[in-house]
């Protein structure tokens, strides 16, 4: 048995089990408990890492296993058999070989311990900062929102998963018909655009975007909380390196 002492106490496992998606394994590792995150964007909230229990985050991106806490997302790209790359395609914004990487290391190390529900109790948290919330049963999100400060989270899963997660995530979308459609079953939606595709009549730009300016972090803002109340829904362009944006482009 591990000394305490030996953990990493910035991260805790929050669950350990099969996806949702497609029933493989899968961890959900919370970080910056000790350590706030760097993440201009978001700001120092509470990051939850959604993985592959079983593979390198690198591996899974490579050979399409991330499907199972990424599901049909379509900016995982077009996964080519035997594979040696990630695809070339690939528009998510995520660096999966950077910090999902350094978090799958540590867990397979045994430096996680297992989490109790009131260490998130005040904080803002981010539901998925790397794979879908909706691969993860919705308790683990209920439980955290009903002791957390804030939350924001985000599904692309949102026609298929448990109708309750519409509470906890907004609808990830990329296209008017999509976010239309997402509204109608009751989800406020995030929606990634173009740069010269326009704001529908209910959307306001993300205060944390370029071309808001920068008002706010995800952490001041904490807007993306789900379909709480009758607040409208949020839009932004699509951002990242030109390669990412140019992805985003060819699939939109």
């Amino acid at each position: 048995m591990k000394n305490s002492n030996q953990y990493n106490t910035n991260g805790v496992i929050l669950f350990e089990g099969a996806s949702l998606l497609d029933g493989a394994p899968i961890v959900v590792i919370a970080t910056g408990l000790d350590a706030a995150s760097a993440n201009t964007k978001t700001g120092g909230m509470i990051q939850t890492w959604i993985l592959r229990a079983d593979m390198a985050p690198t591996d899974a991106v490579k050979n399409g296993s991330d499907a199972s806490i990424c599901g049909d997302c379509i900016h995982r790209g077009s996964v080519l058999p035997n594979s040696i790359k990630a695809p070339a395609d690939r528009s998510c914004y995520v660096l999966h070989w950077q910090a999902p990487l350094s978090v799958y290391k540590a867990y397979k190390n045994g430096r996680y311990a297992y989490a109790s529900i009131e260490q998130f109790k005040n904080l803002d948290v981010r539901f998925g900062s790397y794979g879908d919330p909706s691969a993860v049963p919705v308790k683990i999100w209920r439980d955290i929102k009903n002791v957390c400060s804030g939350s924001t989270g985000y599904s692309q899963q949102w026609e298929t998963c448990d109708a309750e997660m519409n509470l906890y995530v907004m609808a990830s979308v990329h296209s008017e018909s999509q976010a239309k459609r997402a509204q109608l079953k009751g989800y406020r939606t995030f929606r990634v655009k173009n740069l010269n595709d326009k704001k529908l009549k209910n959307e306001a730009n993300c205060p944390a975007s370029i071309e808001a300016g920068h008002k706010l972090t995800c952490e001041q803002c904490l807007a993306c909380d789900g379909a709480n109340g009758r607040r409208g829904s949020i839009t932004i362009n699509a951002h990242g390196a030109p390669a990412k944006i140019l992805s985003f482009k060819m699939v939109s």
